[in-house]
């Protein structure tokens, strides 16, 4: 009887050693599933460069921008959007599987709850005509979710950083109509510290919206900074920049150029293409 029990014991060390075998491979597995979702990041081309190259052949997609120019004609006014511009607008958009960017800066979105909840409104609006005549497709704002606060941001405490905060959480009625977000992350400043601080500080506030985060970046300082303004970003710091987006975010929008000649050799260029090879190895 000793025997039969010492049988059976066995057995069942066996089974039991067997199952921890057959589970190894399904935790390995999730754990690769998980680092392959977080290597999926997206470079998207906004560029405005005359004799700019074909981009897509490095791996970058085009992106589809919506102006505001175009959703208002001459004379009209910009207090409210315009049903039959919007739809017209989307029903002439080249089809692809990239996301939808508009751009409509002239809302306030930082005032009193009236202002800000009309203003909510209108852009809504504009959010659910457009899928209304496209519903396929992708939509977000450009530089809305959250408010860019250069210098609210770089603070990380205080008054004036929570009203920051606070103003970015009033926009979450916004952000549950649109499929992704697209936090701008422009260079004011020739300060590779200080601007990652800014940078990781909204795209923290992006993700909280629980949408995709595709970060708008410039390889031009801002027209804002008179000294730098025209000025290309060196590369070192333009690495910098796509590497800090590569940790917080889902993607980039590369934007800029407008009445500037294209150069292959612009060292940020030459960056650019480096982190798309470095994203081909993972």
């Amino acid at each position: 009887m000793k025997k039969l029990w010492s049988i059976i014991f066995l057995l069942f060390l066996l089974v039991g050693v067997a199952c921890n075998k057959d589970d190894e491979p399904v935790e390995q597995e999730q754990v690769e599933q998980e680092s392959d979702s977080e290597n999926d990041f997206k470079v998207y081309s906004a560029l405005l460069y005359s004799g700019k190259p074909d981009v897509s052949v490095y791996g970058i997609s085009p992106i589809r921008l919506i102006y505001a120019s175009s959703l208002w004609k001459a004379g009209e006014s910009k207090e409210y959007p315009i049903e039959k511009n919007v739809r017209d607008v989307v029903k002439g958009l080249e089809t692809n599987n990239n996301p939808v960017v508009i751009d409509i800066e002239h809302w306030d979105l930082t005032g009193s709850e009236e202002i800000v909840s009309a203003n909510i409104k209108k852009m809504t609006d504009v959010i659910e005509w457009a899928r209304d005549e496209r519903e396929n497709e992708k939509f977000g704002f450009y530089g809305e979710l959250p408010q860019r606060d250069y210098w609210s941001a770089l603070k990380g405490e205080g008054t004036g950083y929570e009203n920051w905060v606070k103003g970015n959480f009033r926009l979450k009625e916004l952000a549950e109509h649109v499929d992704a977000v697209f936090p701008s992350l422009y260079t004011f400043y020739n300060d590779p510290e200080n601007w990652e601080k800014y940078a990781i500080a909204n795209l923290r506030e992006a993700k909280k919206y629980g949408k995709p985060v595709y970060a708008f970046l410039w390889p031009i300082y801002h027209d804002s900074n008179a000294e730098l303004k025209g000025t290309h970003i060196d590369g070192q710091f333009w690495h910098k920049q796509l590497d800090v987006c590569k940790q917080y975010a889902d993607g980039v929008v590369i934007w800029g150029g407008w009445k500037v000649e294209w150069d292959s050799n612009f060292a940020w260029w030459q960056e650019t293409l480096k982190f798309m090879d470095s994203l081909k190895e993972h």
